[in-house]
């Protein structure tokens, strides 16, 4: 087997959440479906934008959320929106 020189900064990218690193390596040549001595894949120990880096890789994207502005109630349920 032909050892991979971006399998560990993929992994380390992945656990710190960094996207375009991530991004880098896998444009590199990283192989991502490579196991860490946890029996784990950089995706599955992902983080925070990382997350967001391995949609992208497989052709997928993210798309924009709404954000909610405004109180909520005892409860914690959207009581009134910022503007009614």
């Amino acid at each position: 087997m032909e050892k991979d020189g971006f399998f560990y900064p993929l992994h380390v990218a992945a656990e710190m959440g960094h996207k375009k690193l991530i991004i880098l390596l896998a444009q590199a040549g990283a192989d991502q479906t490579r196991e860490d001595y946890r029996d784990d894949t950089a995706e599955q120990k992902c983080n925070g934008l990382a997350v967001q880096a391995f949609y992208e890789l497989r052709g997928l994207r993210f798309e924009a959320m709404d954000t909610y502005e405004g109180q909520y109630d005892r409860c914690g349920k959207k009581y009134r929106q910022v503007g009614d």
